[in-house]
């Protein structure tokens, strides 16, 4: 087994690992749908920097510095709506083409039935 630092979780790292989670999840599906991902950004690194910027802050070991923490906590919390709305609009969007793609599918095989059945190699069992 081996050692490793555990960062204590406070509300901006929750949502930075939600963000970095939600990207993961994005990024593969642009590897196979990347119509659906069109205007999804990549906000992990934002929130990394916002994140970071806690230690600065807190070194100060000023009244002032929590008006500041709870500023970086609400400007990644607005980040972190973002990247949901986006995700949601991929999710929309991959929705929608899958159906178009079905619907696709469905009528490409219908048209090679109806090729099939007009075949004089083809007869029908008749009863």
């Amino acid at each position: 087994m081996v050692e490793s630092d555990i960062h204590h979780p406070t509300d901006a790292t929750l949502l930075q690992d939600g963000v970095r989670a939600i990207t993961r999840t994005i990024n593969k599906i642009r590897k196979v749908a990347s119509h659906a991902t069109e205007g999804f950004v990549d906000q992990t690194d934002i929130v990394k920097r916002k994140v970071l910027s806690f230690a600065k802050v807190l070194r100060r070991r000023m009244s002032r510095s929590w008006d500041e923490v709870n500023k970086i906590t609400q400007d990644v919390v607005e980040i972190t709506e973002s990247v949901l709305q986006q995700a949601e609009s991929v999710i929309e969007k991959l929705q929608r083409s899958t159906k178009q793609s079905v619907q696709k599918q469905k009528h490409g095989l219908q048209s090679l039935v109806d090729q099939t059945e007009r075949k004089p190699y083809y007869s029908r069992p008749t009863d």
